[in-house]
């Protein structure tokens, strides 16, 4: 098979089939051998099946504060079965645990060939839109309006306190004047799948 019918083959791979879809979920709970609740060590020994390739050790990741979902967090370049260039993959581990999983994605194209596989699945998301709309006006009349903050679609899985999302992250604020130039970044698209943490037990008899 020729290099790029293969790349192509394996782009066009279903996504859900590197999920981990219990018939009760409503929302996948893992990725392909990545599972909730893995250790680092099984981690690193690798997928047997092939499905999805660790280009390099987990190497650590310095956060300035602890989230509640992870203790600690490492990142490598990985293969997925929906990506045929290498993507960053994150991973968060609660204690000795997995407990999330974020996965870099591309471009739009990507993110809304997953959207449509997960919806076709788990039906219609939730949409949390953090987003505020900036006007921009200027002496001369003329005015556009900017879209600027984080906004999510999330499926749960109440049973497992797993929520799978996909979040869009895009700052931007208006140009001094209309010659020049939006302070803008770049669309940081992901898709992540996070176990929230069981809440502490009441102490007492009660």
């Amino acid at each position: 098979m020729a290099p790029t019918a293969h790349r192509l083959g394996l782009y066009a791979l279903p996504l859900l089939a590197s999920l981990t879809l219990p018939v009760w979920a409503a929302g996948p709970v893992g990725l392909g051998y990545l599972k909730m609740g893995m250790s680092k060590s099984a981690i690193e020994q690798g997928d047997s099946s092939g499905a999805i390739k660790l280009l390099g050790p987990l190497q650590e990741l310095k956060l300035p504060t602890k989230a509640p979902v992870a203790d600690d967090y490492y990142t490598t370049q990985a293969v997925l079965p929906f990506s045929p260039d290498p993507v960053k993959l994150s991973l968060g581990f609660k204690g000795e645990s997995l407990s999330v999983i974020n996965i870099q994605l591309p471009d739009e194209a990507m993110e809304n060939k997953i959207r449509a596989e997960l919806e076709g699945k788990y039906g219609p998301p939730k949409l949390d839109d953090g987003r505020k709309d900036e006007q921009c006006i200027y002496r001369n009349g003329n005015s556009f309006t900017l879209k600027s903050g984080v906004m999510s679609l999330g499926w749960t899985d109440e049973e497992t306190s797993t929520t799978t999302a996909l979040n869009l992250v895009h700052f931007q604020s208006c140009p001094s004047s209309l010659s020049g130039d939006m302070v803008r970044t770049q669309p940081s698209r992901s898709l992540s799948i996070q176990r929230r943490p069981a809440p502490a037990k009441a102490s007492g008899l009660f």
